[in-house]
């Protein structure tokens, strides 16, 4: 037998002061919080019920003029993400902290939905919930009127200019070898938090040899071989590079969270070309910051193509 509870509270607030509307970023990334006040009792003694975790996960936000389903383009989570919760200039510091599920001091239990959305517009949101009875009560009208209003903004574009590149050069006397390593790090005003890598020997390739993974740039010359990669992140580690019977070894990945690009020339004898043939692939990265805002730079070869020059530019 079901048990029967009625909803005599409910409410939505955001975290910013006034705690009626907030911003995000339209990128289908940035969560911020909204917040369910929600406080129930037995219909039959008048008695507080407190909803199980079940319960509370059937409580929903809604379109306040239509308060049925969330708008298209809009999402919320249970969990949040590792992005900022709060956009810049909207007083982040100045923000409210909920408790994420009950808080007995106020009487009442608070669900927290991390709201996101894909869509440049304003809504507002509604809660909503069905009671055991049948009945619906949701914030969009009588009785219980609560709503949170939504800026979705326009997404905030990053440039070469703002992206900061350390170079590291590095020589070797085995084989010749020299090489840089570029680090594409933090912005000089927001902090990235991704890199997703494209184009490159291996994301297509279903075979590839080891030595040419995440080569994108693979020159066979007559007395020297030059080859640019593109490395996931990881933590540092040593790789191989080339091909069996003729690997260097390159270390990679020295900076936290920073994105290791490498260029590598390894000079042999006049005659002996070891390497197989010649290859390129248009490669780009994808950089995300701190709000999830995305942006796509393409990386290639800075002449002379012996050289260890690389040029990071807008895509």
């Amino acid at each position: 037998m079901a048990i029967s509870w009625e909803i005599s509270s409910l409410k939505v607030e955001t975290s910013r002061p006034g705690y009626v509307n907030d911003s995000l970023f339209a990128n289908g990334l940035m969560q911020v919080p909204v917040y369910v006040f929600i406080v129930a009792k037995d219909p039959d003694t008048g008695d507080e019920y407190k909803l199980s975790a079940a319960e509370l996960d059937e409580v929903r936000l809604v379109e306040y003029h239509f308060p049925e389903k969330l708008p298209d383009g809009w999402e919320w989570d249970k969990e949040p993400n590792e992005f900022d919760h709060y956009a810049p200039g909207t007083l982040g510091e100045n923000r409210a902290e909920r408790p994420s599920r009950d808080d007995s001091t106020l009487g009442h239990q608070i669900l927290t939905c991390w709201v996101r959305t894909e869509r440049a517009e304003n809504r507002s949101l509604a809660a909503w919930i069905q009671q055991p009875d049948g009945t619906i009560v949701h914030t969009a009208g009588e009785g219980f009127e609560s709503r949170v209003t939504l800026t979705g903004m326009t997404p905030a574009r990053l440039y070469r200019k703002d992206l900061i590149v350390d170079v590291e050069t590095v020589g070797f006397s085995s084989w010749a070898l020299y090489y840089k390593r570029y680090y594409v790090s933090s912005t000089r005003e927001t902090k990235l938090m991704r890199f997703e890598i494209h184009e490159y020997h291996g994301a297509h390739e279903p075979n590839t040899e080891q030595g040419k993974f995440y080569c994108f740039d693979w020159i066979n010359a007559d007395n020297y071989g030059a080859f640019r990669h593109i490395w996931p992140l990881d933590a540092p580690q040593t790789v191989e590079i080339g091909q069996e019977g003729h690997y260097v070894e390159l270390e990679i990945n020295g900076r936290k969270d920073d994105l290791c690009i490498t260029a590598a020339v390894v000079y042999r004898g006049p005659s002996d070309k070891p390497w197989d043939d010649s290859f390129r692939h248009p490669c780009w990265f994808t950089a995300v910051d701190r709000y999830g805002n995305s942006s796509d730079f393409y990386v290639e070869r800075e002449d002379p193509a012996v050289g260890v020059g690389l040029i990071i530019k807008d895509r």
